[in-house]
């Protein structure tokens, strides 16, 4: 998701915990810190996994502009953690870790996607 909101133009805050003050996005060393996230309505990824979903997450850096991209979800503590461009076949990225626990509706929609093209 980083990589995707600085290719469009945007910047990233370097540290994260200082913005929140808490390190649930990235607890230390190689621990999974776990984050409630609520989809926008009306998103791609609304659609995709519904209304919010608990998520594990590893990151200190996070998402403060992103010029033509939509938000599709945060975290309770305001930090953006999905965008999307709804005008692209399939440009959706999350700031989370969905290899780390079921996140089928997410990977079956990317697997559809690359069926399609």
């Amino acid at each position: 998701m980083q990589v995707l909101a600085v290719r469009a133009g945007g910047q990233l805050d370097q540290h994260t915990p200082d913005l929140v003050g808490h390190e649930e996005h990235s607890p230390g060393g190689d621990a999974f810190g776990t984050t409630e996230v609520k989809t926008v309505p009306g998103s791609r990824l609304h659609r995709l996994i519904g209304p919010q979903l608990t998520v594990r997450c590893h990151h200190h850096q996070s998402v403060r502009k992103h010029p033509r991209l939509t938000p599709a979800a945060y975290a309770a503590d305001g930090t953006l953690e999905a965008l999307e461009d709804p005008e692209r076949p399939f440009w959706l990225a999350v700031q989370w870790h969905p290899e780390i626990s079921a996140d089928a509706g997410l990977f079956q929609a990317f697997v559809d996607a690359a069926r399609q093209q």
